[in-house]
């Protein structure tokens, strides 16, 4: 039982629970049945810069990341290349990525300054891909 100021301020509709909960496990498997979840037709969509911010990202760059992606996807079809996907093999990503960015890469020196590879400038601050040492 509510108090009829209680009642009173109560929201007339309830906030659908698809807007309420993680949906961290709802992604991972509409993306193990190879559908992507940024273009599911959710019955209530999520907020796409609520759910960026919950999970540490930049709805921005998500989008410019989505819309380099629908651009490489369709340059593949119209050179007759047949998109697919690395699966677990996340190194050809990595390798794609070097390639690409390369002029960007910067390694974090012991004074915790990074300098960057390409024309070895010092930044306090810097996006960077840190040097894993592999043990032989």
């Amino acid at each position: 039982m509510y108090s009829e100021e209680d009642f009173r301020r109560m929201n007339k509709n309830t906030v659908p629970e698809i807007q309420r909960t993680n949906l961290a496990s709802t992604a991972l498997t509409l993306l193990s049945l190879e559908i992507n979840a940024a273009t599911f037709d959710f019955m209530d969509k999520p907020p796409k810069e609520e759910w960026c911010f919950e999970n540490y990202l930049n709805h921005r760059n998500m989008e410019y990341a989505a819309s380099v992606r629908e651009q490489l996807v369709d340059l593949c079809r119209r050179c007759g290349i047949s998109p697919s996907s690395c699966g677990q093999n996340v190194d050809i990503v990595r390798k794609c990525l070097l390639k690409g960015l390369f002029m960007s890469i910067a390694q974090l020196q012991r004074d915790k300054k990074y300098i960057t590879v390409s024309i070895f400038e010092y930044f306090e601050y810097l996006l960077c891909i840190r040097t894993c040492s592999k043990k032989r």
